[in-house]
């Protein structure tokens, strides 16, 4: 019984000592003190460069997202422009056929006739 006691009370030992650690690395880090470490005082340099690389990674980010929003609105302005060809395109297509242009005319001008002679005669070899 005195084993399993022993055993009990250096586990009990062993667990408060984890804790204690956790809790000490954790009082160090909230008031500061964890920047006089020596460990940490070695690896200053390594530390900045991670930190000036996070910046990087972020500030490239946003830029990544601003350019890909910019080419979106882009692509879409530019369905937007085709479309519009589309339809002024089948306008003027509308608008330019003879039997238009031919009632436009007629309208605007009633006493202008359609010729029924053909402006150039062709004539056949013989």
């Amino acid at each position: 019984m005195e084993e399993k006691e022993k055993t009990s009370w250096l586990k009990a030992i062993k667990s408060n000592a984890k804790w204690s650690m956790v809790g000490s690395f954790l009082q160090d880090l909230v008031d500061g003190n964890i920047l006089v470490r020596k460990s940490i005082r070695k690896q200053y340099k390594l530390l900045l460069m991670i930190v000036f690389m996070c910046i990087l990674y972020i500030g490239n980010r946003y830029t990544c997202d601003w350019k890909t929003r910019n080419q979106r609105e882009l692509i879409k302005e530019i369905q937007d422009k085709r479309y519009e060809l589309l339809s002024v395109s089948s306008e003027l297509t509308v608008k330019s056929r003879g039997s238009v242009i031919e009632d436009s005319v007629k309208a605007n001008i009633p006493e202008l006739e359609v010729s029924r002679v053909p402006s150039i005669i062709i004539e056949e070899e013989k």
